[in-house]
């Protein structure tokens, strides 16, 4: 995900008219992932990465649509950049980061869409049965909140919060 703020308001570069992000295979040619990560993500943009980070790395089986697929590792980054033009001929287009991610504009206080859609489906997973504890406990509070007040690991600390 490539991220950019320009004037307080958070974008994010899609490709294919704003319908996908920029994304990869790793190939045995990249000497690491992030070299790899640049060379693809720098090719589908024309844009050049700022400062990257990996996010999360995704493992579970079934993650492709294709049930005979080979098991798929995808490896998530967040890359932070300057908002400059995109050269022309890219597909690459900056999109405002609240058109995909609604539940996290509070600049006018939380979204309804956190107590009228998003609380309630959750309130709902986390009763299909007790394995959803994490679920339950992020719903604890009640109300629009939805983070869990529990333990947690820091990014890059590893120590537990409490």
């Amino acid at each position: 995900m490539l991220v950019a703020v320009t004037d307080g308001q958070p974008k994010i570069m899609t490709i294919a008219n704003a319908s996908a992000l920029p994304s990869g295979p790793f190939e045995f040619a990249h000497r690491s992932l992030q070299t790899g990560l640049r060379a693809w993500v720098e090719a589908q943009t024309h844009h050049p990465l700022g400062y990257v980070e990996q996010l999360y790395t995704f493992a579970d089986r079934g993650r492709s649509a294709d049930a005979s697929a080979l098991h798929r590792i995808s490896i998530s980054y967040l890359g932070l950049t300057r908002e400059d033009q995109v050269r022309e001929g890219s597909d690459a287009h900056w999109s405002g980061w609240y058109d995909y991610f609604p539940w996290e504009d509070h600049r006018a206080g939380a979204p309804a869409l956190i107590a009228k859609t998003l609380t309630p489906r959750l309130r709902a997973w986390a009763k299909i049965g007790l394995q959803r504890p994490a679920a339950a406990g992020a719903l604890a509070a009640g109300g629009n909140h939805l983070r869990s007040r529990g333990p947690r690991l820091e990014r890059g600390t590893g120590a537990a919060a409490l």
